[in-house]
């Protein structure tokens, strides 16, 4: 019989250092009953431009924002486990612990479940990447993508993000602190925070992590005379925070996520912006399905419907499952209160790649697009390449919002991301390839001014002066998009008419009066079927 000691001691040593191993687990709380925060002291957990944001839109802070109860980490800690975050809106902490451990702890009275969320101690700093395959070409300017948005106008009205703060969620963000093209915002302080979550430290930018975020930062804030280039919000500030492990997939970096999105809210951050999905993990049994697309189930999908119940516009890449068996968008694409960004090509067709929906209870996913085929960005090396992935496509997205919100700093989280939607290309019929189509700064610009107006269609100015242009506006041009006008003087006789198909990218036209005698006028309008005539006088 002792020929079998050995493997029985085998067996036993192996059970042993299974039951030592350390993973990591989510360890929920049942309560902040006995927390020494209070709501009515959002100061000692919040920052003023968070509070502010809130008081702005009238978003209460309720328990939910309250930190976890101190008492129940310093008893985690003092049972040897190691406490690396804590998440406020879930009520629970990522630690590390044995198996063991996690057994023992479940009897806690405080605690309400334990969730294993990953293998290991830690993340870690881990060489190479298996994620991120982007297509890489060579580089141009960023003429085109910018110009399908408008955002040289918008530009040209002065809006680079100024007074916006942009909270981004990737992985890699090498060279921001040493390239030319982002010297600008370590010198001008925009670069308000940094942090990752792999190791627990503020430094985002080790060249290990690769360079996927720096590519993704460039679209929004690079600045370059030499490569031509230029950010779409180079004025706005920026937290960078790393919640990506380029190696392996495991639920914890939803858990980072959330804990990322709790930071930028925390920091007052306007936007965030994530180039991140999640669907199918290294461990088959933490794999979503396409019927928990429901914007309620995932984790990362719970945190970002929180992000934006706080007052936050979140916008996210809606994947690049379109030529894979899932095909549908990810995770946390799929939450109602999400911006889920697809992808076109130059041709304005929908890149093979980009996710699409509907989400699983029938809601339009994605909800916008622009380009992110051939993108134009800047990697870790300084040089500009063209990617390709709705990782580029979402930040651009991003920055006209940043840019529309110091344009229109009245409007709500919920009216811009619903004057994003309901003013883009196919906002009369969206569907579940392009969802409502390609916002652009003039399409929003004109939309809010719209709602200012309680007509169907406005002329101005009246009276008008002799030599002036005269306006006719369509305040719903997705409802009324054509419209016959004929302008008709005082006897009768037609001056003019025409008949124009509107968009809210083009939902204004213009006759000159040069050349008319002062007088009254008549314009006729037939819109949907119905006549409607209007008078001006000419003075």
């Amino acid at each position: 019989m002792n020929k079998f000691t050995p493997v029985l001691f085998l067996l036993l040593f192996c059970s042993l250092l299974i039951q030592a191993q350390e993973n990591r687990y989510a360890i929920y709380f049942n309560s902040k009953s006995n927390t020494p925060f209070s709501t009515n002291n959002p100061v000692t957990f919040l920052s003023q431009k968070s509070i502010d944001r809130r008081i702005k839109q009238g978003v209460s802070i309720i328990e939910e924002d309250l930190p976890v109860d101190p008492v129940y980490l310093s008893d985690l800690k003092g049972e040897g486990i190691n406490v690396h975050e804590t998440s406020k809106w879930l009520n629970c902490a990522l630690v590390s612990m044995t198996p063991t451990k996690a057994e023992s702890i479940k009897l806690k009275n405080y605690v309400m479940s334990v969730e294993f969320v990953a293998p290991g101690a830690s993340g870690g700093r881990l060489t190479g990447s298996t994620k991120f395959n982007d297509i890489t070409t060579f580089g141009s300017d960023t003429l085109f993508q910018n110009q399908i948005m408008d955002i040289p106008l918008m530009h040209q009205e002065g809006y680079t993000g100024a007074g916006i703060t942009i909270a981004i969620m990737d992985a890699g963000f090498t060279g921001i602190s040493t390239l030319n093209p982002f010297q600008h915002l370590l010198i001008n302080n925009q670069l308000i925070y940094t942090y990752d979550f792999l190791s627990h430290s503020t430094d985002v930018f080790d060249p290990a992590y690769k360079d996927h975020g720096t590519k993704v930062l460039s679209t929004l804030a690079a600045q370059s005379d030499s490569l031509s280039y230029t950010g779409i919000v180079p004025d706005a500030c920026y937290a960078l925070l790393n919640t990506e492990d380029l190696q392996s997939e495991y639920r914890v970096e939803e858990y980072y996520w959330l804990i990322a999105a709790e930071k930028a809210d925390s920091l007052g951050a306007d936007i965030i912006s994530t180039s991140l999905g999640y669907n199918l993990f290294d461990d088959p049994s933490m794999n979503y399905t396409t019927d928990e697309l429901d914007g309620q189930t995932a984790i990362i999908t719970q945190a970002a419907e929180k992000a934006s119940s706080k007052a936050m516009l979140v916008i996210a890449s809606a994947g690049n499952e379109g030529t894979t068996s899932w095909q549908k968008i990810l995770f946390p694409s799929d939450a109602d209160g999400v911006l889920s960004i697809g992808s076109i090509n130059s041709s304005f067709d929908k890149s093979i790649f980009s996710a699409v929906g509907p989400s699983a209870d029938g809601r339009t996913k994605p909800d916008l697009v622009t380009q992110g085929s051939g993108v134009i960005v800047i990697n870790g090396n300084g040089s500009l390449v063209a990617n390709s992935g709705t990782s580029f496509s979402t930040p651009q997205v991003a920055g006209l919002a940043a840019g529309l919100w110091q344009a229109f700093p009245e409007l709500s989280s919920t009216e811009l991301m619903q004057a994003l939607k309901n003013s883009a290309t196919q906002a009369g019929v969206p569907d579940n390839s392009l969802g409502y189509g390609v916002p652009s700064f003039r399409a929003v610009q004109n939309f809010v001014n719209s709602t200012q107006s309680e007509k169907q269609v406005d002329i101005f100015p009246i009276p008008a002066k002799m030599g002036e242009k005269v306006h006719i506006r369509i305040n719903d041009p997705v409802e009324n998009s054509k419209l016959k006008w004929t302008i008709y003087n005082r006897s009768g006789e037609e001056i003019k008419a025409s008949t124009d198909s509107f968009t809210w990218q083009d939902n204004d036209r213009t006759f000159d009066t040069a050349g008319l005698r002062a007088g009254i006028y008549l314009i006729v309008l037939e819109i949907n079927n119905a006549v409607e005539t209007y008078k001006f006088v000419l003075l």
